[in-house]
């Protein structure tokens, strides 16, 4: 797989909400709000560092939820991530379905859900992929679905969820799983 051919044909951020139309509109509200964690901020510059580079190449859908939830607040980290190192730290967003090629490769190595990043060295050599959402929410969202089969109210842990991204701490864990992929 040519990454390099799949990233410099991807749009940026900004490109990725305009040509959402107005199921854009939550993963800006999301970036405007994304509660950062700054103390991530060093430690993720340093193995940015070390790989010489990130770039990473999000695979999602404007209408989906987890990637409304956890890729605005990613690429604000991001951000300040590329204002602290000289090497390159690079975001573009794909389509899930404008890439059917990229989406059956990743499906191939077991990523079938989105959002999905496929993580690289600023040569653009594979060394990873993130997908869906972080494991501390996805035991919510298990709890979630368990209620919801018994026919019981998940109103609760509905509410556990969304303050979760809101407070930033699932974002963290997500960033934390990313950090560990980039080694």
């Amino acid at each position: 797989m040519d990454v390099r051919e799949y990233f410099e044909g991807a749009l940026t951020f900004e490109e990725f909400i305009e040509a959402s139309g107005n199921r854009g509109r939550s993963f800006r509200r999301n970036y405007e709000d994304a509660v950062i964690p700054e103390d991530m901020i060093e430690e993720f510059a340093a193995g940015v560092q070390d790989l010489g580079g990130v770039r990473m190449l999000v695979m999602s859908e404007a209408w989906c939820p987890d990637a409304a939830a956890n890729i605005p607040p990613m690429v604000r980290f991001m951000e300040r991530v590329a204002s602290r190192v000289e090497e390159p730290v690079q975001m573009h967003h794909r389509f899930r379905d404008e890439s059917p090629e990229l989406n059956e490769m990743l499906r191939g190595e077991g990523f079938d859900r989105i959002p999905a990043i496929l993580l690289a060295d600023a040569d653009y050599q594979k060394i990873g992929i993130w997908q869906e959402r972080p494991a501390a929410a996805q035991v919510i969202v298990d709890e979630i679905k368990r209620l919801r089969e018994r026919g019981e109210d998940s109103s609760g842990l509905a509410r556990k969820l969304r303050e979760g991204y809101q407070s930033g701490r699932l974002v963290r864990s997500a960033l934390a799983e990313i950090s560990s992929i980039m080694g």
